[in-house]
């Protein structure tokens, strides 16, 4: 049985199958096609199986430069998904599509949200209210201990952080708060190469 979101997004009550993931992937995967892109063709389209049965014309139609129309048309892009998709297995890294139940439902609610979430952790956090943690990437001692102890106290009252593993979450890990009570849940990004 399949809904509509609020932004006019098929999906599927069920979670995706491999075959969906693998879609998503290569879809994400396309040379050329960035994610605001993606989430233009998903919406006109409304699944990336869609997006890859359309003609090369069609997707010109729909935006695109006859490069990466070429490129989505000639599947080209599902061998390199399917070498992704297993190292994203390997790596115990969860791959939640928009049109996937466990996507954060504020999150699909925003003007352009990431067709795919790459997760690892307890990714059921997503469901749960989430502050994000952004910060330089050479923190003075003050403020690793500052977002830290911010962090810890925001966990205790229910909230989940959510990191991009940057030298807070490895400040975090260091000092022993994943196993105390802590909410966390990683995100990144999928890597090009």
């Amino acid at each position: 049985m399949a809904s509509t979101f609020s932004n006019g997004i098929a999906h599927a009550d069920a979670f995706p199958s491999e075959d969906d993931h693998l879609h998503w992937l290569a879809l994400r995967t396309t040379p050329g096609l960035g994610t605001r892109k993606a989430g233009q063709l998903i919406e006109i389209f409304r699944s990336p199986q869609a997006i890859f049965r359309a003609s090369r014309s069609a997707l010109e139609a729909a935006g695109l430069s006859a490069s990466v129309a070429q490129s989505i048309s000639s599947g080209c892009a599902f061998e390199d998904a399917v070498t992704r998709h297993q190292k994203l297995i390997e790596h115990g890294t969860s791959l939640i599509p928009l049109a996937d139940p466990r996507y954060a439902p504020r999150l699909r609610e925003i003007f352009d949200p990431p067709p795919v979430l790459f997760a690892r952790g307890r990714v059921d956090l997503l469901q749960s209210l989430m502050l994000s943690i952004v910060g330089t990437r050479r923190p003075t001692a003050y403020g690793t201990a500052a977002s830290s102890r911010l962090a810890k106290d925001l966990c205790l009252a229910g909230l989940t952080i959510v990191s991009g593993m940057g030298s807070w979450h490895r400040h975090s890990r260091a000092q022993g708060h994943a196993g105390s009570g802590w909410r966390y849940l990683r995100g990144f990004r999928l890597p090009r190469g």
